[in-house]
């Protein structure tokens, strides 16, 4: 066997053993979970090092039959980077429930959360991929149809490539909402330190976006966030980041 079918079996036979290793590592947790003993599998899951997001919503689901929700959310929002279409929505929607039983959000959900997880469940590239079709349609076809004043193509192209933008931009924009969750109740301060001014309380469960850290000196570590319309600080340690 000369060196380049040597490589190729060397190369097939490395994926079969990580595929091995990868069934391996969470083979026992999976049992686990079967037989219902939930918080042991749990613990067993979080040994995990780079979990995939099916074994991120396993965890969800321990840790909401744990009745742990804040723990339970923060590895359901964590599978939700990882996953499209239906995978995502269903996620969606055991968060949607979750967080309306915890009294985050409306228990009915509205048009807007429909649309803006349909949009998201679909791959960023694939997105990308539409608008530059779009974009090259409409510049190949442009000149013709300016021609023969196919004035209604080049409007249906625009409107067409409008859209297709928007869904990209809420696509994106739902993607990135949540940063990172609250797992127990948090003050709300003005700034990085616990002298100044409580603006509030964030309940455990809460998602928020991050928009920055600091410290004062050798204080506490604090996040900046923004959670439901407020912003403020909160301790590095009541926040787990997604």
């Amino acid at each position: 066997m000369n060196k380049g079918y040597q490589f190729i079996a060397f190369l097939v036979c490395s994926v079969m053993c990580v595929g091995v290793l990868r069934s391996a590592d969470t083979s026992a947790a999976d049992a686990l979970y079967l037989e219902g003993h939930h918080e042991a599998a749990l613990s067993a899951y979080e040994q995990i090092e780079h979990p995939s997001a099916s074994v991120l919503s396993r965890m969800g689901q321990c840790a909401l039959i744990l009745k742990k929700s804040p723990q339970a959310l923060l590895y359901w929002y964590r599978g939700l980077q990882r996953q499209y279409w239906l995978s995502y929505c269903l996620t969606a929607a055991h968060i949607a429930e979750l967080e309306a039983q915890m009294g985050i959000r409306p228990e009915q959900r509205d048009p807007v959360w429909y649309i803006t997880t349909a949009c998201a469940a679909v791959p960023p590239l694939l997105w990308q991929l539409l608008l530059l079709l779009i974009v090259f349609l409409c510049s190949w076809f442009a000149g013709a149809w300016l021609r023969a004043r196919h004035y209604g193509l080049l409007m249906l192209c625009s409107v067409v490539g409008l859209v297709l933008l928007w869904c990209a931009w809420q696509s994106n924009t739902e993607r990135n909402r949540v940063d990172g969750i609250v797992l127990v109740s948090a003050t709300l301060r003005s700034g990085p330190d616990e002298r100044f001014a409580a603006l509030g309380s964030i309940a455990a469960g809460f998602p928020v976006t991050t928009l920055g850290d600091g410290r004062i000196g050798e204080g506490a570590a604090y996040y900046k966030i923004r959670a439901g319309g407020k912003k403020g600080w909160v301790l590095q340690g009541s926040l787990a980041l997604i």
